[in-house]
Parts: structure tokens; C-alpha cells; sequence
């Protein structure tokens, strides 16, 4: 478990961290859904995603690993397939997955693709993030970077990720990076922790909560989103954000799905 202290919410950010990863999102999500689309989101946390998925009308299913999460979202009217998303047989395709930040924490991401190619309907698609391993972080601090976390197994760049789909059969639509403001206030968290010698594992977390509980805190945070805000649009735009984005289609039409 990365979160390993029970006092830390791994959920609980800073409200203006979220409502910049959830604007993005949303905006990418909007490009590719259509009328009557039945969507799936795999691990997704506390279900703000899916809110918004259920709120425009989308008929949406989540795929969650842990029991603690299944029941809070099913508690919240979500409905749930409880499970290892890659080892699991469903009954249902789809007709857009969408897997932010999953795709690093699975032992094989090769099953993970090829288990939402299985999931997919034909002409449908999946929309994935990770963290990206050509970030400015991770070039310029690579120690510091939020890709080594002791939760990632893998990390992958735009190529690695494009090879890996078409390998599960995935016709490659788009690529790009996104920088959120939490990318470098990781690094700085990071680089603080470690001054303080703190556990990585124990306090990962933490300010990240600190920031979501204080009210002055989150304004500061505001506040550096809006200086950083033309800086980590350069970024992203030359393929340096912290988070890769990749879309892929599934061969097909799905005329008579």
C-alpha cells in the first residue's frame, strides 16, 4: 500500500489542484463522448470523474480494486465491478475507458491494454494518463522527480506508450502532455520531506492534505498556479509535462453494437 499512514487521505488535495486536473479532463473527455456512450473508468478514487460522467447523463461503471473504495462508491449510487481490473471477465463492452494513473501501479501493463481492448467496442476508445517519464521534472531533478515514487513500477514516455498500445491491438488517435500545478509542488514536497528527514512512504500525502485543510495554504497555492500558469503551458506544449496523455481506438466502426 503506497499511502502506508492511515491519517492521510491519498484522495485529499487542495481544491485548486483539483479543479485544474478535473477541468482538464473533462475537456478531453467532452472531444470523444457522444449520446448513449456507456463508459467505464478503471480505479476511479473517490468517484469525482464519474460525478461528472453520471451528472451529463452517461451511463458509467467503475472497476475498483480495493473493498474499502467499492463500498464508498456504491454508498454514492456508483455502480461498481469490484476487482483486479486485468483478471477480471466482463460481461459488458464499452464504449470509452478511461484509466488515469493506473496503468504505472499494475505488475503487467501489457494486460492492462489488452484487457481494455477486450472491453472496448469496436471504434471505441480508451483515454489514459500517466506520469510522463520526459518531464522537465524528471530531467532537470530526476532524484526529486514524482516518478520515482516507491508506488510506480513502471514509467513510460509518449513513444513507450504508443508501442505498447499498438502491440494490444490499439490504433493510435492522439498524444500529448499536461502540467497541473501539483507537478512541481511534488518536487518541491519532495525536496522538503527530505530536508526534514522525513519517510517518503509514511508522509507521502501530507502537505498535499495540509494544503486541501488550509485555507491560507490552498490561496498560496492559487496563487503560484496563476504565476506558473504560462510557464506550464510551455511545458506541456513541447512534450515536457509531468503527465502523459494517450488516446487509442479500437479497429472497427461498431455499426449494430
Amino acid at each position: 500500500m503506497y499511502y502506508e499512514n492511515p491519517d492521510l487521505d491519498p484522495f485529499l488535495e487542495p481544491s485548486s489542484v483539483l479543479d485544474e486536473k478535473m477541468k482538464y479532463r473533462i475537456n478531453l473527455a467532452a472531444a470523444y463522448l457522444k449520446e448513449n456512450d456507456r463508459v467505464i473508468e478503471i480505479g476511479p478514487g473517490r468517484g469525482s470523474f464519474l460525478a461528472w460522467l453520471r451528472s451529463e447523463g452517461y451511463s458509467c461503471t467503475a472497476c475498483e480494486q480495493s473493498v474499502v473504495l467499492t463500498k464508498e462508491l456504491r454508498d454514492k449510487g456508483f455502480d461498481v465491478i469490484e476487482g483486479e481490473f486485468e483478471r477480471l471477465n466482463f460481461k459488458s463492452q464499452y464504449n470509452l475507458v478511461f484509466s488515469f494513473h493506473i496503468i504505472e501501479h499494475v505488475t503487467s501493463p501489457l494486460a492492462h491494454l489488452e484487457q481494455a481492448f477486450k472491453v472496448t467496442r469496436p471504434g471505441g476508445h480508451l483515454v489514459l494518463a500517466t506520469p510522463n517519464s520526459a518531464s522537465w521534472q524528471q530531467r532537470l531533478l530526476p532524484l526529486l522527480s514524482a516518478n520515482f515514487d516507491t508506488a510506480h513500477l513502471h514509467v513510460f514516455s509518449k513513444r513507450s506508450l504508443k508501442l505498447l498500445g499498438e502491440k494490444s491491438g490499439w490504433i493510435h488517435v492522439h498524444d500529448f502532455t499536461f502540467e497541473n500545478v501539483s507537478g512541481w509542488l511534488r518536487l518541491f514536497s519532495k525536496l522538503f520531506r527530505r530536508i526534514k528527514g522525513e519517510n517518503e512512504s509514511m508522509t507521502a500525502g501530507k502537505y498535499a492534505n495540509l494544503g486541501a485543510t488550509s485555507g491560507s495554504m490552498n490561496k498560496l497555492i492559487l496563487l503560484f498556479s496563476f504565476i506558473s500558469g504560462p510557464f506550464r503551458r510551455i511545458q506541456a506544449a513541447v512534450g515536457g509535462g509531468s503527465e502523459v496523455f494517450i488516446v487509442l481506438r479500437k479497429p472497427g466502426n461498431g455499426m449494430g453494437e
